[in-house]
């Protein structure tokens, strides 16, 4: 159960909502906790979007776990192409709705690539969706393709921010 304390004047959160089984209620309860004129702002990946880019083999073989993993790792991944909507269910007026695909520049952005399957390997093996073999198989792929300079770009971004009414 995620809470908010009451008569705030601004929620913000950047990419949270899509680690999260129900996003949609953390959206609606932070904006019942909106002063009149409060606001609620938030960013959040469009993880659907990946196929908007030719990514490396690796890459590709690591988002569809994610995408496999689904309930079971708590990602929701169109939260961001959803805060719109709701905004709106929970009658906020929307100030700024914006897309934004940073990409990955120097060597300690590409350095977080090489990290994501610690972070969910188990995850993955106990779900029986991957092997301790396969997962360090795409993790030496991951790094190979940064080693090489591999252009691996992070996913669209979208920020909603939205007012409650006075």
């Amino acid at each position: 159960t995620y809470t908010f304390e009451p008569n705030l004047d601004l929620v913000f959160g950047r990419a949270v909502l899509h680690h999260t089984r129900a996003p949609q209620d953390i959206y609606a309860h932070a904006a019942a906790s909106l002063n009149p004129g409060g606001f609620v702002a938030f960013q959040e990946p469009v993880v659907s979007a990946v196929n908007r880019t030719q990514l490396p083999t690796p890459i590709v073989q690591l988002w569809d776990w994610y995408k496999a993993l689904g309930d079971a790792g708590g990602f929701h991944f169109d939260a961001g192409e959803e805060l719109a909507s709701f905004a709106r269910k929970e009658g906020l007026q929307i100030v700024e709705l914006s897309e934004f695909e940073p990409l990955l520049v120097s060597p300690q952005d590409l350095s977080m690539q090489t990290v994501p399957l610690s972070i969910f390997g188990d995850g993955l093996v106990s779900a029986g969706i991957a092997s301790m073999e396969e997962i360090a198989g795409v993790q030496a792929g991951i790094e190979a393709e940064v080693a090489r300079g591999a252009p691996l770009h992070y996913l669209p971004f979208i920020l909603c921010v939205a007012m409650r009414p006075f």
